[in-house]
């Protein structure tokens, strides 16, 4: 069984923040016996809000506590009532004080990721309704993968006798609506327990984490199992929790008997686009013609080409033109300007800004590992394998992608190709090419565009050096531009993304201690 992502309940909790007087005495007399006169207060904005009323006797006399016929609702506290003739000269003090507006929490505790607790209050007797108030969590809040699946109380079912389906549900529907994939586990039984094992095989990408996905468990001969899934956003996360016995017996007899709960420690990471053009790593080298129809353009046009089966061609919002992204510093503004000055043409780069649109992209976190498995998990479905300068590779067709891994150089064009180029070496594209998809240069992290032509890259194009097993500066450099560009497709890039079954990769550092106990024997 898996552990839940776990979330800090750190922000404040709010009510509403209006103000009210729920009574008031009254002390003074009024210049005519047996009457009633009007109490009423302003809102600070010079509307009567607080209304009530006073009473006098025989005596003259309105002493005594009073409840308003209105409370109020103020933004401003009002401190001077009004008393209608003849008890004009009767002083109001209000007996209540106002509304709660703001809760501290002052101990954050821990709470189950997507699943806020319940909060009550309790004290002090209200006396102008219950107050009540609504928790949430912090953390972060990005789409990421289901880190883990757990079976709540009571969710074992009964009566399986075979290990039944388990189903996560998309991260929408219909899933080529969005730019994630879908997760996937599995169920394991015991006979006279129902489901006692659940686990993810496949995390996924693109999941909420304030309402993460429903579980399905299905089949098997059984009813009644479930389990709940947590969405994590980046860095390191527990898989399959194991229960380790130890017995140690020593010569004399004295026996000890430890248990350790340990866990699978996983570095969790998803490949995102920063925009038309993502480059990875510090100081990138950018070359760019001088041909006035050259263009990069990070706003979604899934109709620039002839969409993949099964893509929802409303437009995505808009990526930057070019999109930099700096493991090392995360945030570089030296290099984000350094690209803009290598820019010939600036107001040809378009996207989610102004021109020319280069900005640095928060793509999480990422080691030259992560992107080199990436890699590997591409290689894993891919529909071609080759190695370093292939004479030629299967393009593919709309109707029917192509996914093409290169070990090494590759030089293309003219030619048209549809679905994912991966290169490892240098990348160099000549003439008069296009691509629909996505052109992923890892490794040496490098390309080379020559040449005039017309021909354009739909989709988009991430490069990153990898080389030597850290990530180095990226290169891209184009000459003699003609009409060629990079645009944007969610269609040819993100749902390309979603066709890699991504594992994350196991941490090196082997399995962590979760809980110890020792067991008397």
């Amino acid at each position: 069984m898996a552990l839940a992502g776990w979330a800090s309940f750190r922000r404040a909790v709010s009510l509403s923040s209006r103000a009210e007087y729920h009574g008031f005495t009254a002390s003074g007399s009024c210049t005519t016996k047996n009457v009633t006169a009007t109490v009423t207060a302003s809102n600070g904005t010079g509307t009567v809000a607080f209304s009530g009323s006073i009473s006098a006797g025989s005596n003259k006399k309105a002493d005594g506590s009073y409840t308003p016929s209105n409370p109020g609702n103020y933004t401003t506290v009002p401190s001077t009532f009004s008393v209608a003739s003849p008890c004009s000269s009767v002083t109001i003090t209000p007996t209540y004080g106002i509304q709660i507006n703001s809760i501290n929490v002052t101990a954050g505790g821990s709470y189950q990721a997507g699943n806020p607790p319940t909060v009550s209050l309790s004290g002090a007797t209200p006396v102008g309704g219950t107050p009540s108030a609504t928790a949430t969590l912090s953390g972060g809040t990005s789409p990421g993968p289901v880190v883990s699946l757990t079976i709540p109380v009571g969710g074992n079912g009964s009566g399986y006798t075979a290990n039944p389906i388990l189903t996560i549900a998309p991260p929408c529907t219909p899933l080529s609506a969005c730019s994630g994939t879908q997760a996937t586990g599995t169920a394991s039984i015991t006979p006279s327990y129902g489901v006692s094992g659940i686990q993810v095989t496949n995390a996924g990408s693109g999941y909420s984490q304030t309402n993460p996905p429903t579980v399905t468990i299905s089949g098997g001969g059984g009813s009644g199992a479930t389990a709940i899934a947590s969405v994590g956003s980046g860095g390191s996360y527990q898989g399959q929790v194991y229960l380790l016995t130890s017995l140690a017996v020593t010569q004399s007899g004295a026996r000890a008997m430890l248990q350790a709960e340990t866990a699978v420690n996983y570095n969790q990471f998803t490949l995102g686009l920063g925009g038309a053009l993502t480059l990875i790593g510090p100081s990138p080298v950018l070359g760019t013609p001088h041909s006035a129809g050259f263009q990069m353009i990070g706003t979604d046009c899934p109709t620039c080409a002839p969409a993949p089966a099964g893509c929802n061609t409303t437009a995505s919002p808009p990526k930057d033109a070019i999109g930099i992204y700096d493991p090392t510093g995360a945030t570089d503004p030296s290099a984000v300007q350094t690209v803009i000055g290598d820019l010939a043409k600036p107001n040809n780069y378009i996207g989610a800004n102004s021109s020319p649109d280069v900005h640095n992209a928060n793509l999480g976190t990422m080691t030259a590992s992560d992107l080199n498995s990436f890699v590997s998990a591409v290689t894993s479905v891919a529909t071609n394998v080759y190695g370093s300068n292939p004479s030629s590779i299967n393009l593919g067709t709309a109707a029917n992608p192509a996914i093409n891994v290169v070990n090494g150089d590759y030089s293309m064009g003219p030619s048209t190709g549809n679905g994912i180029l991966v290169v490892t070496g240098t990348l160099t594209i000549s003439g008069n090419y296009s691509w629909n998809g996505l052109i992923l240069v890892i490794g040496a992290g490098a390309s080379v565009m020559n040449g005039g032509g017309n021909g354009q890259i739909v989709g988009g194009l991430f490069v990153a050096n990898t080389a030597g097993g850290t990530i180095n500066s990226p290169t891209a450099n184009w000459s003699g531009g003609g009409g060629n560009g990079i645009q944007y497709d969610h269609c040819w890039a993100d749902d390309m993304l979603a066709r890699v079954p991504y594992t994350p990769i196991m941490s090196p550092n082997g399995l962590q201690v979760v809980s110890l106990r020792t067991l008397a024997y």
